[in-house]
């Protein structure tokens, strides 16, 4: 959906659809209004259906193309980055709003290269690498596969051939080398055993995140 801007809220929402009945001459604004009010309550937002879109923020905006398509109980919502642009309030609204049309049955293809809303709002992801389909896994399969990160700190400088292992991904080292980062998919005895050859500061394994097991499919 894209909004009209020279159109009020009301129009933007109700006008063009197809289940409701506003008269073709003589248009019943009145009662346009009062169903786009209804329409914006239960996606608990409070617009005025009597402004121009024009006039709203890009956030609002993006609120009102929202509402068109629960107005119209669509069953399929495609969007190309809607949260670019909004504020941290707005965007929370948003998110609330994608996940209770969610679960009244309408599926939602949602881009992103905000990792982490596409970790909070998405049941399933799809990568894509060149224009090429890389991936399609759920989130839980995502953060069950197996990669840890691990991030240490040596009292001396770690060579990069120091682990000679599989499995090894996104590898980066401090200027002096003795930091160092890195995705792991192996033996975790094996990585262990390397662990205790160093003389270390610090080392913490833990599950990556959504956005680091996605930057492994760009290495």
């Amino acid at each position: 959906f894209n909004n009209f801007p020279g159109l009020t809220v009301a129009e933007n929402i109700m006008a063009f659809s197809e289940n409701r009945d506003y008269g073709r001459y003589h248009i019943n604004y009145a009662k346009m209004q009062k169903d786009a009010k209804a329409v914006t309550d239960s996606i608990g937002v409070k617009i005025d259906p009597k402004k121009l879109v024009s006039e709203l923020s890009v956030g609002m905006q993006q609120i009102v193309e929202i509402a068109r398509a629960v107005a119209e109980n669509v069953e399929l919502l495609i969007m190309d980055e809607p949260t670019s642009g909004l504020d941290p309030l707005i965007q929370q609204a948003f998110y609330d709003i994608l996940k209770e049309e969610n679960s009244r049955g309408t599926t939602i293809f949602f881009s992103s290269h905000v990792l982490s809303e596409v970790q909070k709002l998405c049941d399933r992801v799809a990568i894509l690498k060149e224009g090429k389909l890389v991936g399609i896994q759920s989130i839980k399969e995502l953060r069950e596969s197996g990669y840890k990160k691990v991030s240490l700190t040596a009292k001396t400088t770690i060579p990069r051939d120091f682990w000679g292992l599989p499995g090894i991904a996104n590898y980066t080292e401090s200027p002096d080398k003795t930091s160092v980062s890195f995705m792991y998919n192996g033996n975790i005895t094996a990585i262990i055993d390397k662990l205790h050859l160093l003389h270390l500061d610090d080392v913490l394994l833990e599950e990556p995140s959504l956005e680091e097991i996605f930057m492994h499919y760009y290495a």
